[in-house]
């Protein structure tokens, strides 16, 4: 596990370096803004997954919400 996440974070670091480099660079504030919150949420995804924390199906997830939105009730 310790080998995957080195190899994880030495390639999420070149990333970082060849994406996000260049839009700080722009100083395009929503660019900026969107593409950090974009690697931030790869990044705790990829974390969760090297540890082996089972993640809900997004389609589930899905789910719930537009049935919330919607207020059905559900399967009785």
């Amino acid at each position: 596990m310790l080998k995957e996440l080195l190899i994880f974070l030495v390639l999420y670091a070149v990333l970082v370096f060849t994406d996000l480099v260049p839009v700080y660079q722009a100083k395009q504030k929503k660019t900026i803004i969107f593409c950090t919150g974009i690697f931030i949420i790869a990044f705790a995804l990829q974390i969760l997954i090297t540890f082996n924390v089972e993640l809900p199906r997004y389609a589930d997830v899905l789910e719930g919400i537009l049935k919330h939105a919607t207020g059905y009730p559900g399967e009785k």
